[in-house]
């Protein structure tokens, strides 16, 4: 039996790779979508797109990248595209934000497309393991500053990760505590090879539902193409 099209939202980090493992189970995952920033980074995780087109070298389904200066405009044209194409199915690796799945259901649900999400509400800490028992290898390359201590950028996640995380941090860091870059899989044909920079911080300043302005430091970790 053929299976329907799909395409994945792809951020390059552990949970995107492990939402695409269990989603071909069900879909033929004909594109990866990589959202970029100004920098061609990855958005929030800023990580080179360079890198981004090495893994999809890896994975073999083509990639699209998708500048989001416009977010609801840059969805919207996506949202075309596909159906263009005769995709109607997306996919995502969020775990447990509702605001952001239900965001992201009212846009696409306006042109047809169905959203699903493979990881959604899973319980966190036995997501982190089988992600890291599937083999899956991944490296933090940003940490929210006032929870998650810099020496874990640039790691290779293990099961003994879990030990050295505050108890306030989500074991996926699901509410932005750190942010990952997969470097190798089951689904690879073969590694990542990447090098290792300095670190930097920046500051976000956001405000809250209650209107109260707010500021988040993160600090980033350098990396390139080998």
């Amino acid at each position: 039996m053929t299976k329907p099209k799909a395409a994945i939202f792809w951020s390059g980090g552990k949970d995107a790779a492990y939402a695409l493992q269990l989603a071909l189970e069900e879909f033929d995952v004909v594109e990866l979508i990589t959202t970029v920033d100004s920098n061609n980074s990855v958005t929030m995780h800023e990580v080179p797109f360079e890198l981004i087109e090495e893994q999809s070298k890896s994975l073999h389904p083509p990639l699209c990248k998708l500048d989001v200066t416009e977010y609801k405009n840059a969805m919207r044209n996506l949202a075309k595209n596909l159906i263009d194409r005769g995709v109607e199915h997306l996919i995502f690796g969020d775990i447990n934000l509702e605001d952001v799945r239900q965001f992201r259901d009212d846009i696409f649900s306006e042109y047809s497309i169905t959203t699903h999400y493979p990881l959604w509400k899973k319980d966190t800490k036995e997501l982190f393991i089988s992600m890291v028992r599937s083999g899956w290898r991944s490296i933090p390359i940003c940490v929210e500053t006032q929870k998650v201590g810099e020496d874990l950028l640039g790691s290779v996640l293990t099961e003994k990760t879990l030990t050295k995380l505050p108890k306030d941090v989500d074991p996926c860091g699901e509410n932005g505590e750190f942010h990952t870059f997969v470097i190798d899989g089951p689904l690879f044909e073969s590694t990542v090879e990447i090098t290792t920079g300095e670190k930097y911080r920046k500051t976000f300043e956001y405000k809250t539902d209650k209107g109260q302005q707010m500021k988040t430091g993160f600090t980033f970790l350098n990396i390139s193409k080998r």
